[in-house]
């Protein structure tokens, strides 16, 4: 594969994981498309996977490097791996999609000479317990911080980290490609006339299938034509299979998989439902569910709490339900399903607002901005592009 090259262009390393098609993973691959539209050069260091494929394919150079060891042995080598691109490439500066490799990150480049090299954290969510202490250290070696949404860049600085070494920028929204409606469906062997409630998430605890599940099992009933379908993978797939057994005999409810088009997927669904089971400060930002339901202009039942409420308004750009609430959960789905012309009136207006917040066009301009600012090591919280919500006073 060919890769670009552009005249007095900056390296920047993005290092992660891209084992899989979570969000993480599909925000890297975003972030390396808009990047090749700056002066900056992408470079991705991470193991192998389905998306860090195609953004080889698309022309950016992959490092292949196991970003998140767990044997000393393979944290030795992880960090060998740092030091030797840091000696022989030319890196301006490393944006990190996650936490766990940033020690290593920082160790390699003391060793290999480069102690001014700066290292920006993209915080996308941790455990509680976790942030106290990833603060104080990342405030002790000097690391930029960009939160995924503005209550994660509060957190941080909550927690210890200096409001001049952090700020935010919303997920990216991504493009949307011309997708033929109803093909989805037709693949799926699933009627054009039936209602198609959907999630898309990893099949595990801390993701909620199982409440999406229950909801199912609860509500199908009463709605004769539906159909739901889990997209996505994970350990919990055959315990969950099992607890919709009924409706999975029926037809009705079907687990899809890892899906390669999301966008066929959102063109088809009537509502989506979205149950990670992140409270308090163990949210994971907005995520990427809601800014992809309200790119396709498809109605939203969400769990969350103010993280997610910067992007999921009850009333205005969807429904937000306390978190794990299985009861209000229902309350909020029957609400979508009984009025689906409000729902989608609710999509429509969520559409502008993840526009004006997770556009193209503004997340360039802030990147770019926040890039500027960790290079020359200015403060974060000082950059001049600020977002400017549709739902003015709603955000």
């Amino acid at each position: 594969m060919k890769h670009t090259t552009k005249n007095n262009s900056k390296n920047v390393l993005l290092v992660t994981a891209m084992h899989g098609f979570g969000g993480t993973e599909r925000s890297t691959q975003r972030l390396t498309d808009v990047l090749k539209t700056t002066d900056y050069t992408p470079i991705l260091a991470s193991d192998y996977g389905p998306l860090a494929q195609v953004i080889h394919q698309a022309g950016t150079r992959h490092i292949a490097l196991n970003t998140h060891p767990k044997s000393l042995f393979a944290m030795i080598k992880t960090l060998f791996g740092f030091i030797n691109i840091f000696r022989q490439e030319p890196i301006a500066l490393v944006h990190a999609q996650m936490a766990f490799p940033i020690p290593f990150i920082w160790l390699a480049k003391m060793l290999a000479g480069k102690p001014n090299l700066p290292i920006l954290w993209h915080s996308r969510g941790l455990m509680a317990n976790t942030y106290p202490k990833v603060a104080k250290l990342f405030k002790l070696l000097g690391i930029n911080a960009v939160g995924n949404c503005h209550f994660e860049s509060k957190k941080l600085i909550r927690h210890g980290m200096p409001e001049s070494k952090v700020n935010y920028i919303y997920n990216l929204m991504p493009a949307l490609p011309s997708v033929q409606k109803g093909k989805f469906r037709q693949q799926m062997n699933i009627a054009p006339d039936s209602l198609l409630i959907g999630t898309i998430t990893r099949l595990s605890k801390a993701r909620g299938p199982d409440h999406f599940v229950r909801l199912a099992n609860t509500i199908a009933s009463d709605y004769p034509q539906s159909v739901f379908v889990v997209a996505g993978d994970g350990e919990d797939k055959a315990a969950l299979k099992h607890l919709g057994k009924p409706l999975v005999d029926q037809g009705r409810l079907r687990f899809l998989g890892a899906v390669d088009d999301i966008h066929a997927f959102y063109a088809d669904v009537d509502l989506v439902v979205n149950t990670p089971l992140f409270p308090g400060d163990t949210s994971a930002g907005t995520g990427n569910i809601p800014i992809e339901a309200a790119l396709h202009k498809v109605p939203i039942v969400n769990y969350g709490e103010e993280p997610a409420g910067e992007l999921v308004i009850t009333g205005k750009t969807g429904f937000l339900v306390p978190t794990g609430d299985e009861a209000e959960l229902e309350k909020a789905t029957r609400m979508a399903l009984d009025a689906l012309p409000e729902a989608n009136q609710m999509a429509e207006s969520a559409n502008q607002l993840v526009d004006s917040l997770c556009g193209y066009k503004d997340f360039y301009a802030r990147l770019v901005a926040i890039y500027a600012q960790c290079i020359e090591q200015k403060p974060m919280n000082t950059l001049t592009h600020t977002y400017q919500p549709v739902l003015e006073g709603e955000v």
